[in-house]
């Protein structure tokens, strides 16, 4: 191996550690994160028993899952930085050319983990944020996304037209029913996929985008399932006259 290649192989290792490569792995170690915490808390649970060998233990090991909790985390939002900035440069252009208005919330457009030999890209209707920021967006009752208002939808239906008429990206998401309702009423066409492409959203930043604290708890949806995307489909001939409107753009 010549020096060339050895230089970009420590190119590409270093990339790979200090980015994400989709949004699927970023979700994975948040996921992974989220279960580190949970332990954290069944320990610290059970710290409160009498028995002082069972308390000693327990609360070691809680304090140890809260601190790897703490560096899982530092580490996910500075690995997923410029995914999300590239993100938000990127939705702001398909809102831009869609002549759709900008408002302080917008869905989220992430390379995507569907196909090794077919390029696609995630859409992301939450925004992952701490507990606490999400806990005080609530009681402050901030804007949420969903369900998608008209310029979220026009701007949604505008990538999707450019995926299509290209023969560009595959565009899928995580939707639970309500969504589906949602976009289906907007004319998007929508088809499920394996599951295993799904990302569930954790339950407060899905709270906050629907803009419910029920959503967090006890109403958390049970059904979120992946679909493909696609908008000017031939299945959609009720919604010829949004199809028709959208070309004018």
């Amino acid at each position: 191996m010549d020096k060339k290649s050895v230089r970009q192989t420590l190119i590409d290792i270093a990339y790979k550690m200090t980015h994400y490569k989709n949004y699927h792995a970023y979700r994975r170690t948040c996921t992974i994160a989220q279960i580190i915490l949970k332990i954290g808390i069944i320990f610290g649970i059970l710290g409160m028993v009498p028995e002082l060998t069972i308390k000693i233990l327990s609360l070691n090991i809680s304090s140890m899952c809260l601190f790897l909790y703490i560096i899982c985390n530092y580490w996910n939002n500075a690995k997923s930085h410029q995914m999300k900035k590239d993100s938000n440069e990127a939705v702001q252009k398909f809102y831009f050319f869609s002549d759709a208005k900008c408002g302080s919330e917008t869905w989220h457009l992430y390379d995507g983990d569907y196909d090794v030999n077919k390029k696609s890209l995630e859409v992301s209707f939450v925004k992952e944020r701490s507990f606490i920021n999400n806990f005080f967006r609530l009681i402050r009752k901030k804007q949420g996304l969903l369900p998608l208002r008209f310029d979220d939808l026009k701007a949604l239906r505008y990538l999707l037209l450019q995926q299509k008429s290209k023969n560009g990206y595959l565009v899928y998401a995580t939707l639970s029913s309500n969504e589906v309702i949602n976009l289906s009423k907007g004319g998007i066409h929508l088809k499920e996929i394996p599951i295993k492409k799904r990302n569930k959203p954790g339950r407060w930043d899905y709270a906050v985008a629907t803009e419910k604290l029920s959503n967090a708890l006890w109403n958390y949806p049970r059904n979120f399932k992946a679909y493909l995307m696609e908008y000017g489909h031939k299945e959609n001939k009720g919604n010829s006259t949004m199809i028709k409107e959208t070309k004018k753009l």
